[in-house]
Parts: structure tokens; sequence; C-alpha cells
């Protein structure tokens, strides 16, 4: 076992909307459909690094015009109020339902903090998918 590791999700998007993506250990991925309802992918495997002989297996989704691919660190879900709750996956999920964008979850984690300083990085990454384009 290594003493280093790095997760990662590395995603690849084909035009006619077909989600390819390797996760290793890193925080699920989220589908907020165009429809309202957020899907978590939950295919995972182990982060890079961790095991020197691990195998990893790409998995699939599909998009439809309007839905959004989004990918967040930890930081963002283990961000703690000053009472010491986490954000957590429930309100990342309810938060990405509300058709908002990556400021805006950004935005939910700063006030759900309250000033309470943060103990890892925030980020979020958002994917728009529009659909494939037509001839």
């Amino acid at each position: 076992m290594c003493s280093k590791y790095a997760t990662q999700v590395i995603a690849r998007v084909q035009p006619g909307g077909e989600l390819e993506y390797l996760n290793c250990g890193h925080v699920l991925p989220l589908i907020a459909t165009s429809r309202g309802t957020v899907v978590r992918l939950r295919e995972s495997d182990l982060p890079l690094g961790l095991l020197p002989h691990a195998q990893y297996e790409s998995a699939s989704a599909r998009l439809w015009a309007g839905d959004r691919l989004i990918l967040v660190t930890d930081g963002v879900t283990e961000a703690q109020s000053p009472a010491g709750d986490f954000f957590g996956d429930e309100r990342l999920e309810t938060c990405a339902g509300k058709d908002t964008g990556a400021d805006q979850i950004v935005r939910s984690v700063h006030l759900f903090r309250a000033g309470r300083p943060m103990d890892d990085d925030c980020t979020v990454v958002e994917l728009s998918y529009v659909g494939a384009e037509v001839d």
C-alpha cells in the first residue's frame, strides 16, 4: 500500500450525449437532469496510487440536452457549519437539483458555513450538455 494517493474523475462526452467516466475514489459525480432530477453516478474505483496493481474500469451514462454533469471536491461535501454539521451529499443533491450553476453551489456552501473556515478546497466543475448539433 502506498502512502500517497490522489482521487480523480475523468469524463468524456460524445456529441450524441454518451458519457464515459472513470472515477478513481473521488466524490461521486452528479447528473442534474433538465427534468429537475439528480442522478448520482455510483461507479467508482480505488484512488490513484493507493495500491500499485489496482485495476480500473470506466462506466457510462447518458446526457440529454439541458443536463449538467457536476463534479465537486470533498471540500464541498465535508464543509462544516458552526455546529459541526457537514454540507453532505444530500444538501449537494438538493442544491444541484434546483437548476443552479456551479457559482450558486459554492455560494450555498459559503452560506452553510456561516463564517466557519474551510478545512479543504471547495471546487465545483459543471459541464452543461446542450445536445447534439443538427445539420
